[in-house]
Parts: structure tokens; C-alpha cells; sequence
């Protein structure tokens, strides 16, 4: 291998690990019917509430679960299950105006809208949701600061102020639907939706499909390798080898 060959195939070791997946996705399965559950959590996909009084106390002491289940399982527009991270997914109608029975919102982008204590909601993000993963582990996180969900008439309460979300490929593989994204949050004192205080959970199962962000080390090390195959072309255009 001559000096040329040999700079590019040490620029191209280099900028190698730039290469990614397109997008910061997660398909989740189903939670089931997608009304309330009670006190147990659903297989498949869930959030949670901390809504339950179990001594009349007016302190909530008790987690209600509900399935969540896709925007497209019923022939709604948009991503089948899908959570795209890097999209806001937002929703023009308010939680009283979402539709019961067989039709449902077709501005759902997330999940089918539900049932939770006889009132029907859905998700939505005004936001994209920052992902950030080294590329190499099994686990990512990811900022969840524009996570709401409409519901009852109230058109935006705030689910965002809790510490980022977790995704994990449970068995070292991504995207072969055992992995679960877990978040949870506390609905900041003095919202307006008046749910300050309530605790909120999120269990999705599914499939990530993750892209690397870089350190600014890897930066550095591409443009040095973009350098290098400049610096061989110069040589070869001058006649040296």
C-alpha cells in the first residue's frame, strides 16, 4: 500500500463512527385496551397517575394505570405506535374534545387517545425531546422537558419538569422490541392545569432506534481525517506519490 492509499484508509478509519440511523425513534407495543386499569400495571405500554385515596384523606396514596396504545392502531394518521424524539408531536384538541367510543382524534400522534377516570386524554409534545447516546451503550437518555398531555378539558398539563428519561436494550440489542423507555415526573407546584403536585409515570415497550451524539473530540478527529485525505489529493494532483 503506497503513502496516498494509506491516508485514506486511516481518514476513513477515523470518520467511521460518525455513521448513524436517521432518526431518534421508539415503537411501542400496545398496553391493551386503552381504559382505565386500575391499581395494576398492564403489560406492554403504560403511564400512571398517582390519583387514588385509599383513606379518604384527600392525599393521593394510591398509582392508577392506563394502556397506551398506538395513533395508528385504529387507522388514525401517523407513525403506527411511533415516538418520534426529534419532532415536536403536537395536538390542537383539547382533552373534552377528543372522541369516545370507536373514532378517535386523528390529531394523535403518539398514542390512541384513553380513558382515564372516565375522561379521555392523549399525549403530545410541544417540543422535539433531546436524545443523547454515546453510540456504544445500552442505555440513553433523553430530555423530556416538552411532555404534556391533554385531558378532561384541560389542553396542555405539564409532565416535563422530571429528571430525563431512561431507554434500555434490556438483553444488549437495540431495536428488537425488549426495549423499555421509563420516565417519571412530578407536575410542577402552580400549574395552571391545577394537577401541581401529582406524580406521573411512563413504561413504554418496544424498539429504539438511536443515533449517536458525538463528543467534540469525535468532531476533531473527523475534520482531521477530512485533512488527510485533502493533504493525499494535493500530493497526487503535484505528481507525488
Amino acid at each position: 500500500m503506497n503513502f496516498k492509499q494509506t491516508l485514506f484508509s486511516l481518514a476513513i478509519g477515523i470518520t467511521s463512527p460518525m455513521s448513524a440511523h436517521a432518526a431518534n425513534t421508539f415503537s411501542f407495543a400496545g398496553g391493551g385496551a386503552s381504559v382505565d386499569n386500575g391499581t395494576t400495571a398492564p403489560t406492554g405500554s403504560w403511564f400512571s397517575m398517582l390519583a387514588g385515596d385509599t383513606n379518604s384523606d384527600y392525599i393521593p396514596d394510591q398509582n392508577f394505570y392506563t394502556g397506551m396504545r398506538a395513533a395508528g392502531s385504529t387507522g388514525v394518521p401517523g407513525p403506527n405506535g411511533t415516538l418520534n424524539f426529534d419532532i415536536t408531536n403536537t395536538i390542537t384538541s383539547a382533552g373534552g374534545a377528543l372522541e369516545s367510543g370507536a373514532t378517535h382524534n386523528a390529531d394523535n400522534m403518539i398514542d390512541r387517545d384513553w380513558s382515564f377516570l372516565g375522561e379521555w386524554g392523549a399525549h403530545f409534545t410541544t417540543g422535539a425531546l433531546e436524545v443523547t447516546w454515546d453510540g456504544v451503550s445500552h442505555t440513553a437518555a433523553v430530555n423530556m422537558s416538552d411532555w404534556r398531555v391533554t385531558w378532561n378539558g384541560i389542553p396542555a398539563i405539564n409532565l416535563g419538569a422530571g429528571a430525563p428519561g431512561t431507554l434500555a436494550a434490556n438483553d444488549g440489542i437495540w431495536g428488537n422490541g425488549n426495549d423499555t423507555f421509563d420516565y417519571s415526573a412530578v407536575v410542577p407546584v402552580g400549574d395552571p392545569s391545577g394537577f401541581g403536585g401529582v406524580q406521573y409515570g411512563l413504561h413504554l415497550v418496544g424498539s429504539a432506534n438511536l443515533t449517536p451524539v458525538p463528543e467534540a473530540s469525535t468532531y476533531g478527529m473527523m475534520l482531521a481525517g477530512l485533512g488527510l485525505v485533502g493533504f493525499a489529493s494535493r500530493r497526487r494532483s503535484n505528481g507525488q506519490d
